[in-house]
């Protein structure tokens, strides 16, 4: 196939798409960027979480470490449906990790070992980044794109229960 038909073919995809999503191709952008700054945030999210599972010493140390691998587990589950959703829409979804460094809400966990209390602290503190950023991306993916937003109402919903049960642990 030549270079030509290629593009007409990609052309003709675009076009399909707009009839299928009702919406046109700038629409799919302004979603898919939006729904892009969630998932850089969730990637971020998702890594600190495994770095603090391998660094946690303390109190609770086996019950905490424990759970934080369950909490990863599932971020990361929700950030493969906010990247799928971003390609469904016909755009690229970016998990790079210069681009998940450097397009996140998410502040470092301190290098070396974590006690239990600060290194929940900490999360809990960037986890609510991640949740106010996402609860401000929400409204607008609801007058653009439902199903967008149900995809990261359900992501939300999951992280916000995560927080609850890492916030009760240390009684906030």
């Amino acid at each position: 196939m030549t270079q030509l038909a290629e593009t007409t073919d990609i052309k003709a995809s675009a076009a399909s798409l707009t009839d299928k999503f009702g919406f046109g191709r700038d629409v799919r952008r302004e979603i898919s960027k939006r729904l892009q700054s969630c998932l850089t945030d969730w990637i971020a999210i998702a890594l600190q979480l495994k770095q603090a599972h391998w660094n946690l010493v303390g109190p609770q140390f086996r019950a905490v470490h424990e759970q934080l691998d369950e909490i990863e587990a599932d971020v990361r589950l929700n950030a493969d449906e906010l990247a799928e959703r971003i390609v469904t829409l016909g755009e690229s979804a970016d998990g790079r990790p210069d681009t998940v460094a450097g397009d996140n809400h998410v502040e470092a966990l301190p290098l070396g070992r974590l006690d239990v209390g600060e290194c929940v602290e900490a999360l809990v503190s960037n986890i609510g980044k991640v949740v106010g950023n996402a609860r401000e991306v929400l409204p607008k993916l609801g007058e653009e794109d439902p199903i967008s937003e149900d995809v990261l109402i359900a992501a939300l919903r999951n992280l916000e229960k995560h927080d609850w049960m890492l916030r009760s642990l240390i009684g906030i």
